[in-house]
C-alpha cells in the first residue's frame, strides 16, 4: 500500500462521532479508532498516536522488529511503521475470518487443505526418502567442495 492510503486508513475524519477514519478498513476496527480519538483528544500529535499503536501491537515482553530489517527501530520511516502496523492488523483479520469460518487456531497450529470438491480436510502425501538418501550418501563421500561437515556435528566427530 503506498504512503497516501496507509496514511488516509489511520487519519481521523474531523467531528465524526463515533470516530471514523478518512479511508475505511475492514482489519481497522472501532476500537483502535476510538483509541487514536481518545490520543488525539488528549494532546498528541497524529505520529505520537501511530508510535503508540505500534507499541500495542508488540505483546508485553518483546521487542519491536523494525519493517524493512534495519537493526535500530528508530531508523524506520513513518511509512514503515504505517506498515507494520496495517500488517499485523490485516493478519489478526484474517485470522478472525477464518475462526468465523470454523477453524480453531487456539487449539490447532495447522489446518489442513480442504478437497475442492468433497470440501473434506486431506493432506497431499509424498515420499521425498530418496531426496534425503542422496543428500545423505553425498555429505558421508565428502559432500560438495569446502564443506565443513564436521560443523554439523558440534565439531567433536568427523564424518567418514
Amino acid at each position: 500500500m503506498g504512503y497516501s492510503k496507509l496514511l488516509s486508513m489511520l487519519t481521523l475524519r474531523e467531528l465524526s462521532n463515533p470516530p471514523a477514519a478518512v479511508t475505511s478498513h475492514p482489519a481497522i476496527t472501532s476500537d483502535i479508532l476510538k483509541q487514536l480519538s481518545l490520543w488525539q483528544e488528549s494532546g498528541l500529535s497524529q505520529w505520537q498516536c501511530i508510535e503508540k499503536l505500534r507499541l500495542q501491537t508488540v505483546p508485553v515482553g518483546y521487542t519491536q522488529h523494525a519493517w524493512n530489517g534495519v537493526s535500530d527501530i528508530a531508523l524506520e520511516t513513518k511509512t514503515d511503521c504505517r506498515r507494520s502496523i496495517m500488517a499485523q492488523l490485516l493478519f489478526r483479520h484474517n485470522i478472525l475470518q477464518l475462526e468465523q469460518e470454523g477453524r480453531n487456531f487456539r487449539i490447532y497450529a495447522y489446518v489442513p487443505e480442504l478437497d475442492p470438491i468433497s470440501r473434506l480436510p486431506f493432506h497431499e502425501r509424498k515420499d521425498h526418502n530418496h531426496v534425503l538418501k542422496r543428500i545423505a550418501c553425498h555429505t558421508r563421500s565428502g559432500g560438495p567442495a569446502g564443506l565443513y561437515t564436521s560443523g554439523m556435528f558440534g565439531g567433536s566427530q568427523e564424518v567418514s
